[in-house]
């Protein structure tokens, strides 16, 4: 399987009343925490592990971070990693996290960014639930 490499870059704070299911599975994902699952929501078995890869096109770090932070009852969730996103596992973990996501309406919380891509590809934004700037709606 050939494919390039695509860097998510996401700062963000999850709504109070996540469910406990959603953190559980992205401790995992971020720290790993906890028996992995087999599977996740939005996609195969890459998917579970796809916050703490890298690569030396973007950086040959993933950088990641969950925390709970008392002073506002909320999660904030930190990631720079990137993957080969063969099968748009970015955009379908992103569309799955939407709902979950305290963003003010236009407030960026991150960018993708393609491996041959000089400039972020794709700005995202709190807005309703979620906007990725240049995706089709």
């Amino acid at each position: 399987m050939m494919g390039m490499y695509t860097e998510l870059y996401l700062r963000c704070d999850l709504k109070e009343d996540t469910p406990k299911e959603v953190i559980d599975l992205l401790r995992a994902m971020v720290m790993g925490d906890g028996e992995p699952p087999a599977t996740t929501p939005f996609g195969g078995w890459r998917c579970v592990w796809m916050l703490r890869c890298c690569s030396h096109y973007h950086f040959p770090f993933a950088v990641s971070s969950m925390d709970y932070l008392d002073y506002v009852n909320r999660w904030y969730l930190f990631v720079r990693c990137d993957l080969k996103n063969y099968e748009s596992e970015i955009e379908a973990f992103l569309k799955w996290l939407a709902p979950h996501l305290h963003a003010c309406e236009g407030e960026y919380i991150g960018h993708t960014r393609y491996e041959e891509d000089p400039l972020p590809t794709h700005l995202i934004y709190g807005e309703g639930l979620l906007k990725i700037e240049g995706e089709a709606a």
